[in-house]
């Protein structure tokens, strides 16, 4: 069975300053982060959709790792999400759709997700979705289809939006359940958005080796995630975020 990934760089909502700035760290990039977790999970195809300009520049990171750009001249999320089931639904049975933003999921997950047979499929830790979905082939060209005429009925989306709803939201509106794995990972809900933000959370996973073999609640995960939020400014701890990115109330599943 081949499996393919969809990285959503273009439609996420970060600015060409800070993709830049995520193009001049020391390796591992962002991007090179994911990639190499694709392929530790054995998925053969990547693509990464970007917005014009940028694939070139990500290319000279990569080091010969031998993904897929697809380019795409606006910065909707829809249409990025288009372009790349579109461009993997030909020949692959399972796709991932994976956005930039969330880079800490470990490779064990995407073997746990590759076994079941859903057509739409999300990862799920302490109750919450993360960004990462795997998708049957029939399922991705059925809602290749969907946006395509959501796409030519809203010049709003031809033009570029960023995702509003969460991650549970905009798969739903396809018409199919979403089933889910729960999982002992918390990386699939930390978010950056800056490259300062990518560096620190690294650091943060490398100490604490984290591997997911404790399952930790909901209750408790907040208590656990306390004590990186007492090393953050004000204006993180109001926007809802900890030290480790762990947006606490994003994505309550239903």
């Amino acid at each position: 069975m081949k499996i393919g990934a969809v990285i959503l760089v273009a439609g996420v909502g970060i600015p060409d300053e800070e993709m830049e700035k995520f193009l001049e760290m020391k390796r591992p990039t962002i991007f090179e982060q994911m990639i190499v977790s694709y392929q530790r999970a054995g998925v053969a195809d990547i693509a990464l959709v970007t917005r014009d300009g940028m694939a070139d520049k990500i290319e000279q990171t990569l080091h010969r790792r031998w993904v897929t750009f697809l380019d795409i001249e606006s910065d909707s999320f829809e249409l990025a999400v288009l372009k790349g089931l579109s461009y993997l639904s030909d020949t692959c049975e399972r796709i991932f759709v994976g956005d930039i933003r969330f880079p800490f999921f470990q490779p064990d997950i995407l073997v746990m997700m590759q076994k079941r047979q859903a057509e739409l499929l999300g990862a799920v830790y302490g109750g919450m979705f993360g960004d990462l979905i795997c998708t049957s082939q029939a399922c991705a060209r059925n809602i290749c289809k969907k946006l395509e005429q959501q796409i030519e009925e809203s010049a709003e989306m031809a033009e570029g939006t960023v995702r509003s709803t969460g991650v549970a939201a905009f798969w739903k509106q396809f018409g199919y359940r979403i089933a889910h794995i729960e999982i002992e990972n918390e990386g699939i809900l930390v978010q950056v958005t800056s490259a300062r933000e990518y560096e620190e959370r690294r650091q943060i996973f490398a100490e604490k080796q984290i591997r997911g073999h404790v399952k930790v609640s909901l209750a408790v995960n907040r208590s656990f995630f306390w004590t990186w939020c007492c090393n953050t400014s004000d204006s993180d701890r109001s926007s809802g975020f900890c030290a480790g990115g762990l947006r606490k109330d994003r994505y309550v599943l239903q």
